[in-house]
């Protein structure tokens, strides 16, 4: 038998292996997928509000709570445009300041390209901002509600914020 033929056998063989090994890994928890079960990009490079609202603040997150402009708050993320009026002024590009903190310490909800000069950031900081810090309500999300936000789901708002919370 020709020898050529034989390391070709082989090396098919251990490529065949290979992929095949591949189908064996564990897949996870379902951590960091999309409603889809898609990978969450931690940082993707086009950021804006409506993925935001998709993958980290929606219906299945913030909106829990915050489903209604009557709620305490009066703040919404039931959906993308109620997002929108949350954070940004009709123009689009003048943040909101937090209404609950415009006779003490004005801060805009999003500073954008700033986490220290945004509310939401201080909201839902893991490393940072104790609770005596916040000058009116608890950290987010409540702890037990059932909508706990993942590292994915920081690390979308963290970026959003600093690349300047860019609504489209």
């Amino acid at each position: 038998m020709n020898t050529k033929k034989i390391w070709a056998g082989i090396f098919a063989g251990a490529l065949l292996s290979a992929a095949l090994s591949a189908c064996l890994l564990p897949v996870g928890n379902g951590e960091g997928l999309d409603k889809n079960n898609r990978p969450i990009p931690a940082v993707p490079p086009d950021t804006n509000l409506a993925f935001v609202f998709a993958n980290a603040i929606g219906p299945a997150k913030c909106a829990n709570c915050h489903s209604s402009t009557s709620h305490e708050s009066g703040i919404s993320f039931k959906t993308e445009q109620t997002t929108f009026n949350a954070f940004f002024m009709s123009d689009s590009v003048t943040p909101q300041l937090t209404k609950q903190l415009q006779s003490t310490f004005p801060i805009h909800r999003v500073q954008p390209g700033s986490l220290d000069s945004s509310y939401l950031w201080q909201k839902i900081d893991p490393d940072g901002h104790p609770q005596s810090s916040l000058k009116n309500g608890a950290k987010m999300p409540i702890a037990g509600n059932g909508s706990a936000l993942t590292a994915d789901h920081i690390k979308i708002i963290k970026a959003w914020i600093l690349r300047g919370a860019p609504v489209k």
